[in-house]
């Protein structure tokens, strides 16, 4: 007999309220805090916030998802709203645990006691210091680091979700009860890295086999078998036209909405994706 476990927005909402008690309380070392990259992409967004929930109800493993985004940035990636809510996520995203919300008693370095890294696979300066890295779930190469995590799953893929997808696949199962908001929103992240699978440069089988499995459990399915490329276009349509939105952005909103910090030889750069062609 199926149990139905708690919808996406009302996890996340319970764990961020949970989570942020014990912290004042000083009793977080039970949590697992599971983090994507600090650019934030929707890659990094639906990977951390769906670890969260599978991990939680499917492991009993207690994970909250701490995104590296200011809640008063989400605007920056219309893509990221559009797929909150198509996955039934708050407006105006009070169901998510910003990095904003870590007040500045609870230093980054000391407040947390274990890590899983997901669409990335090394903890950034800011967070190093007591706590462990547990786990890496990740599809950039593989920098070598926390080399003694119980599970580092770092291979070639055209998306983290599926790799996420996957790695809970074998316990999600239809009598758990898994909300199907969550495979839509993972079904988002493939859909957009891989083009709705359509980009054969990047796309591997876990893509093709994690898009498939999430399809088939997630608000998106149409009642009908998964015909992959096919039953994905209007999805894939839609996010695509969403990220190609930014018309509201100013020139420095579009050069913070993909930042990311990095060093070339002793020399410490930023770098920014920005989806507009340049003019002659």
């Amino acid at each position: 007999m199926t149990t139905a476990l708690p919808g996406l927005s009302d996890f996340l909402k319970q764990t961020k309220q949970q989570f942020l008690q014990d912290l004042e309380a000083k009793n977080a070392d039970k949590w697992t805090v599971v983090m994507g990259n600090e650019a934030g992409d929707l890659d990094t967004l639906a990977s951390s916030l769906a670890y969260s929930y599978l991990a939680t109800n499917l492991q009993k493993d207690p994970t909250v998802a701490l995104v590296q985004t200011r809640r008063a940035d989400f605007y920056l990636r219309p893509e990221n709203l559009y797929a909150l809510s198509l996955a039934n996520l708050d407006s105006a995203q009070a169901d998510i645990l910003c990095i904003d919300d870590i007040s500045a008693s609870h230093p980054l370095n000391t407040s947390f006691s274990k890590f899983v890294l997901v669409d990335h696979n090394t903890l950034d300066e800011a967070f190093v210091g007591t706590g462990k890295v547990v786990g890496i779930i990740d599809h950039h190469a593989d920098d070598g680091n926390h080399l003694d995590a119980p599970f580092r799953e770092i291979e070639p893929a055209g998306s983290c979700t599926s790799l996420v997808a996957r790695h809970f696949q074998n316990e999600w199962t239809p009598d758990t009860g898994v909300s199907k908001d969550v495979a839509t929103l993972l079904l988002t992240g493939v859909t957009i890295d891989t083009g709705g699978l359509k980009d054969d440069d990047i796309v591997k089988p876990v893509d093709q086999n994690s898009a498939r499995f999430l399809y088939l459990n997630s608000t998106v399915d149409d009642g009908g078998s998964f015909q992959g490329e096919d039953s994905l276009k209007s999805l894939a349509k839609s996010l695509s036209e969403k990220k190609k939105d930014i018309s509201e952005l100013s020139t420095r909103d579009l050069l913070r909405r993909d930042y990311k910090d990095a060093e070339y030889g002793g020399l410490q750069v930023g770098l920014s994706t920005v989806p507009m062609g340049l003019e002659a």
